[in-house]
């Protein structure tokens, strides 16, 4: 991360040089003609395009990345909650089991019951 805010800064640093190279080499005139205002926008155009291009592809590239981390990570949250679920639900399941056999139970006469076993 420290080597794109590195490039980063360096771009700028970059462009602003060549914009005071030029400008100083130039002049700046708002007097001049529009085909001198057209031949700078083309200048600049030029010149920035390429670096800011590699710039949007490097962002590109990291939002990629944080995208496939975070994807991952919700992937397994959601697996780890799905698993704790199931173990809910069969719990209760077994607990309402549990539950009807103590009321078959605890329903039945006692002379049954104890008939039962014998």
């Amino acid at each position: 991360m420290m080597s794109v805010f590195l490039y980063v800064v360096t771009l700028f640093i970059s462009f602003i040089s060549i914009g005071y190279v030029f400008f100083e080499k130039f002049r700046f005139d708002l007097e001049a003609p529009i085909e001198n205002w057209v031949n700078t926008a083309n200048y600049f155009n030029g010149i920035f395009t390429p670096p800011l291009l590699a710039v949007t592809s490097i962002f590109i590239l990291l939002t990629w990345r944080t995208s496939k981390k975070e994807l991952k990570s919700t992937k397994d949250l959601l697996n780890t909650q799905i698993q704790e679920l199931e173990f809910k639900n069969e719990f209760d399941i077994f607990s309402g089991r549990i539950k009807n056999l103590s009321y078959e139970i605890n329903k039945a006469p006692e002379h049954q019951f104890k008939n039962s076993f014998i």
